[in-house]
């Protein structure tokens, strides 16, 4: 019996300085955050252009909306957008009703513009050939995910830069790294510049003339990253 109890006391020791070294290890530890932004002007546009037609005649308003659609394909060749980047992304047809005294076709076409030299001249002419309204304008990058690579590679980086100073300061050096966190903040990359207006408004201010183009920054896309690392702390 006694040496049963002996044995629990030794076993109790040997927990507890298990316990205590762990406590130990973890307070040989310093942990910081890193932060980056990076800023980068985008390389693609996404234009949603709607169009609509009313007529007491479904052939009539289905033909107005086909018609639209053709010169618009037109229109993107000769500015040498490929055809892969046309998709007509709805097509909606309402017959007349006692509700509604019209035949109603509907049609939503996106573009997407890897020349950005093209945009604004694609933007204007759409406009002008009858396209009802731009419904959105959306710059996106081609590919986000490098953007999001960098901006965590210099987000980490400041990480260690910072930890390296506060332990000079110290007296002390860095060792490896214990432990990584990827602080997951706003997507700004898939938040990007946007701009919408009917066109109909825009055809009829005067002071437009034909070789107008409507004004609309590119500007620049930002991607954020925050990094939070321990480091063990080198004796």
């Amino acid at each position: 019996m006694r040496k049963l109890s002996e044995m629990v006391i030794l076993c109790s020791i040997i927990l507890a300085s298990t316990s205590f070294g762990a406590e130990c290890d973890s307070l040989r530890l310093i942990t910081v955050q890193g932060d980056a932004v990076i800023s980068v002007p985008p390389d693609k546009v996404k234009i949603t252009l709607g169009l609509e037609s009313r007529e007491d005649k479904l052939d009539k308003a289905k033909y107005r909306v086909d018609s639209l659609m053709s010169v618009v394909k037109s229109l993107a060749g000769e500015l040498g957008i490929p055809e892969k980047n046309l998709r007509t992304e709805q097509y909606l047809v309402l017959p007349a009703n006692p509700k509604r005294t019209k035949h109603v076709v509907k049609a939503t076409v996106v573009a997407t513009i890897t020349d950005l030299t093209v945009f604004s001249q694609f933007l204007s002419r759409a406009i002008d050939v009858g396209v009802d309204e731009i419904r959105d304008v959306s710059f996106q990058l081609t590919d986000p995910l490098a953007v999001r690579i960098q901006a965590r590679e210099q987000a980490a980086e400041a990480a260690r830069r910072k930890a390296e100073a506060i332990l000079k300061t110290l007296g002390a050096g860095l060792g490896k790294v214990n432990s990584v966190v990827d602080i997951q903040v706003d997507d700004y990359l898939a938040t990007s510049g946007r701009a919408s207006y009917n066109a109909y408004a825009v055809r009829e201010r005067p002071e437009l003339s034909e070789e107008s183009e409507p004004a609309i920054a590119v500007g620049q896309i930002e991607e954020h990253a925050s990094v939070r690392v321990s480091f063990e702390i080198a004796q």
